[in-house]
């Protein structure tokens, strides 16, 4: 509610998605940007025309409508791609899940590391509201509380469904190793057989480097007013982020902020699990790294 309309997302609460609807949904920061391309360039087959703003091509129903997004009444057959791509970080709850699913829509989710998604909320908030963003330690206290949009909670959430034919759970990091199973998996939810040409078009322009270069360059130089204007370290409308030129105004987790986040999620989660939490037990069991790395705990 800090950036999207309350009325935005109270109406988007009610909607019921379809059989034309291929609906992304994510954690802020856990990879929504490449999953939201990577859907978009299967279904187009691997084909994009410069300059284009991702947005213009997607439907984001809870989201400010200045971001670009299409407009959510206008006839599905004027879609750019068939099924239509929504982007949203909506639970399933949010999203009618059993009837939507019961409609035909089909649900696509990327998890991310914690550690790796509270170190990019930190630069997201830093980016959006510049001095004005708390100090690193607040961000992470804020992030760490249990509530309903919690990094923790919203994975459970998708990993519930796991089984559903109608959804699809990706890892940002086996997205970014194994791009080719990953391409495959989503074609196949959007009912696309790809080529081996098409499924290596997809390949090259999937990724931060290519994106960063490639989709509305003309936005290039700045994307927030706290952003520096000579940067260009960031799509405007994609808010893609080149870390690599990020300035002094970021600061990072260190070692131990980072141990720090894993274990307090590892807490959470081994919480719920020795509380009889099915959903919990089996998404620790599948994904133990996520609150084990570098630590002595586990």
């Amino acid at each position: 509610t800090m950036v999207n309309p309350v009325d935005r997302i109270t109406a988007a609460r009610k909607i019921t998605w379809g059989d034309d609807d291929l609906v992304v949904a994510t954690y802020p920061k856990s990879g929504t940007h490449m999953l939201v391309l990577t859907s978009v360039l299967v279904l187009l087959r691997g084909e994009w025309v410069p300059e284009t703003d991702l947005h213009s091509l997607i439907y984001s129903p809870e989201f400010s409508l200045s971001n670009n997004a299409r407009d959510m009444s206008e006839p599905r057959e004027t879609s750019p791609t068939h099924p239509r791509v929504i982007c949203t970080h909506m639970p399933p709850l949010h999203l009618n899940f059993d009837a939507s699913a019961s409609a035909g829509a089909r649900f696509l989710t990327v998890i991310r590391d914690p550690v790796a998604t509270m170190s990019s909320l930190r630069r997201m908030e830093q980016l959006l509201f510049g001095g004005m963003a708390g100090s690193l330690d607040s961000m992470l206290e804020w992030n760490l509380q249990t509530r309903e949009t919690g990094w923790l909670e919203y994975a459970l959430s998708w990993w519930a469904h796991r089984e559903h034919k109608s959804v699809l759970i990706l890892k940002f990091e086996d997205m970014v190793a194994s791009p080719r199973k990953a391409i495959a998996a989503i074609a196949e939810m959007g009912g696309i057989a790809l080529g081996e040409s098409e499924t290596a078009a997809v390949v090259e322009k999937m990724g931060k480097k290519w994106a960063l270069e490639h989709i509305d360059p003309y936005h290039y130089a700045a994307s927030t007013p706290f952003t520096p204007p000579d940067a260009k370290l960031a799509s405007k409308s994609n808010f893609v982020v080149d870390s690599s030129k990020l300035t002094d105004m970021f600061d990072r987790l260190n070692g131990t902020q980072k141990l720090h986040v894993r274990k307090a999620y590892w807490t959470s989660v081994t919480g719920l699990t020795e509380g009889g939490d099915a959903v919990a037990a089996s998404f620790y069991k599948e994904n133990r790294a996520y609150f084990c790395e570098g630590g002595n705990w586990c």
